[in-house]
């Protein structure tokens, strides 16, 4: 199909940053104004703009914009391949400023463009990034914002505006060097035009930056940042073991009258909120930049990624900066550690072997042993933080010791509390293993919880290649046909005819992903089933759906309604519950599943993840049975 082959460029063309907002103005007066002057052949304009473009260079360009506008297609599309033949890199980038985005947009969405006038509007898109995101011409426009000329002025706030995310690097890094008052009060001004990608640049350094450009960057990020950030930067700033004296003169500027105290209460509030606003992020694809140090720690470099991640970040450098500090609580520590864990699992799901994780104890010093380990375990479990609770678990794992089995009196251990009873298959199974693996290392070991440990030994050795669905329903006919639907969606259906039989299936675990679930039940109202498991350990994270149909009454599907605007089960991951009518196949489960995906932090268990498990189990078992 023709717009299969042209959407390279299409997308290529969507995603410049290089056109002047005025160039793009300007392109945009022509757009939706055109005829086709072009059919059966060239009019006396087409010549015309013929003959202008005979003359090569801007003037080629110009005639270019001008066919677009009229829609002489076949004409535009020859000027085109001749302007992709062009030698000179410098000619290409200029033709495709001259024609404008908008305009070169327009015509690669055309039947009539040729493959050589699709590659010449990339090569010139290529082009122009090259030119516009040059170091040199951006160091250079930099330079001009010394000069006091008007004119010179916005010809590089032009030029900076241009160069996207290059230009933000090469900002950054002259204001870690330093720069005369006027000119870095402009520099700052233009990084404000790029939103918050120049602010998380600009704090990037200010935290991992060297010490001899940390002070100039955090006297940026104070007028860029909004006011809590910028106050936690400041508050680090003033009172960082590693701060110079530098740094603490401008950290002052914002906390002047505040002790090491209140520094530590503030940015530790912050924290929590960052965390909680990790928990909070919808786990979509939205864009973002996420930046890193570069170029010695006095530089930074962009990398694209995706807002949730984004969000974890952030609270993993507020973490680092709480890190500055000497003298941290143990509250403190705890969530500092949390954060820096669910970042890093985030980042990497497979985080976690013995080179990784000695790095980072070795990174706390003497600050983190078992008995903080497991505190923090079980925060991040009341918590719902379940990147930073696998993080934990890993560590653990590195360096056993019966310990971590053994909580205060008849109290299970954080360890064994994950094992028995986390919500997450993956946290819950690989906790397990952990927790099977200090039992059987000598001596038989008696410790609180061990009998349910056996039980989740059991759940992860009977699990299969497909994750389950409870699907609660008494009419053979409908259960036929919703078992084929689940079926469709991946699902291995467990099969339940009232609320009793449905909450059996839940607590047993493995790898449950949904209830399905009919209204009207003998043994229970559909407030009651809801209640039943999000009390149970397992059903906690479940999603549950109750489907309607013209035998149910109208009351009974009122009540389940409002049981899906309840927010007595809803947490930061809790799953809605869901009304739907009667599906008649997967699209009835779209919703179900969009907010699944939505607030998924780990990422569910794959085949060869089950596969593990359920050897790991079997043979765990096995041995059990075997001995004396």
């Amino acid at each position: 199909m023709w717009f299969r082959r042209f959407a390279p460029a299409v997308v290529l063309t969507v995603g410049w940053v290089s056109f002047s907002t005025a160039q793009f103005d300007a392109d945009q007066s022509g757009v939706g104004q055109s005829t086709t002057v072009q059919s059966s052949g060239p009019d006396e304009l087409v010549r015309q703009l013929r003959s202008l473009a005979s003359r090569g260079g801007d003037d080629r360009a110009r005639a270019t914009a001008s066919l677009i506008r009229v829609g002489a297609w076949t004409e535009a599309a020859s000027q085109l391949e001749k302007i992709g033949e062009e030698k000179d890199n410098a000619v290409v980038a200029s033709s495709a400023r001259t024609i404008g985005a908008a305009l070169l947009l327009r015509v690669s969405l055309r039947e009539e463009m040729t493959e050589a006038a699709q590659k010449a509007i990339e090569k010139m898109s290529q082009m122009l990034d090259q030119s516009d995101q040059a170091p040199e011409k951006l160091t250079a426009a930099i330079a001009a914002l010394a000069n006091s000329s008007v004119d010179q002025n916005l010809a590089a706030n032009r030029t900076l505006l241009r160069g996207g995310k290059a230009a933000i690097v090469e900002m950054v890094k002259a204001i870690g060097q330093g720069l005369p008052q006027q000119q870095f009060e402009k520099v700052v001004q233009v990084l404000k035009r790029f939103g918050q990608e120049g602010t998380d640049a600009v704090g990037e350094l200010a935290l991992y930056g060297n010490a001899n450009v940390r002070a100039n960057a955090l006297v940026a990020y104070q007028s860029l940042a909004d006011r809590e950030m910028a106050l936690a930067w400041s508050f680090a700033a003033r009172f960082a073991s590693n701060a110079t004296a530098a740094e603490v003169e401008v950290g002052k500027r914002l906390t002047s009258g505040h002790s090491a105290g209140d520094a530590l209460v503030y940015l530790l509030d912050r924290l929590r909120q960052l965390r909680r606003d990790a928990l909070r992020t919808p786990n979509d694809q939205s864009p973002a930049t996420m930046w890193a140090i570069a170029e010695e720690a006095s530089s930074v470099s962009a990398s694209r990624s995706t807002e949730l991640y984004r969000c974890y970040r952030k609270a993993y450098d507020l973490a680092q900066q709480i890190r500055r500090l000497p003298n941290l609580t143990p509250d403190a520590l705890r969530n500092v550690i949390a954060a820096d864990l669910s970042y890093r699992i985030m980042a990497d799901l497979d985080w976690g072997d013995e080179s990784q994780v000695d790095a980072v104890m070795a990174s706390y010093g003497g600050l983190v042993d078992d008995a903080f380990l497991l505190a923090t375990l079980t925060e991040c479990q009341a918590e719902g933080d379940e990147p930073a609770a696998l993080g934990v678990i890993r560590i653990l794992a590195v360096k056993p010791a019966s310990e971590q089995l053994r909580g205060n009196g008849d109290q299970r251990s954080a360890l064994v509390a994950a094992a028995t009873s986390h919500p997450s298959p993956r946290v819950r199974y690989e906790a397990t293993m952990l927790v099977t693996e200090l039992a059987n290392a000598g001596d038989k070991i008696y410790f609180a919880g061990s009998s349910e440990v056996q039980q989740s030994l059991a759940e992860m050795a009977s699990l299969s290649n497909q994750p389950s669905a409870v699907l609660v329903e008494t009419r053979p006919v409908v259960a036929v046909r919703q078992e084929v639907i689940l079926g469709e969606l991946g699902h291995e259906v467990r099969l339940a005819t009232n609320a009793m039989q449905a909450e059996r299936a839940v607590a047993d675990g493995g790898d449950l992903r949904m209830v399905v679930s009919k209204i009207q039940l003998t043994d229970a109202s559909a407030v009651e089933l809801v209640d039943r498991i999000r009390r149970l350990p397992r059903g906690r994270l479940v999603p549950i759906v109750f489907f309607s149909d013209d035998s149910v009454h109208p009351d009974a599907i009122a009540a389940a309604k409002l049981e899906s605007r309840s927010t007595r089960w809803t947490g930061e991951q809790t799953p809605a519950v869901v009304v739907v009518p009667l599906p008649g196949g997967p699209a009835a489960f779209a919703e179900v599943i969009a907010e699944i995906e939505s607030k998924q932090r780990l990422a569910p268990l794959a085949p060869s993840d089950r596969a593990r498990f359920r050897n790991y189990a079997q043979t765990a078992l096995q041995s059990v049975s075997n001995r004396p």
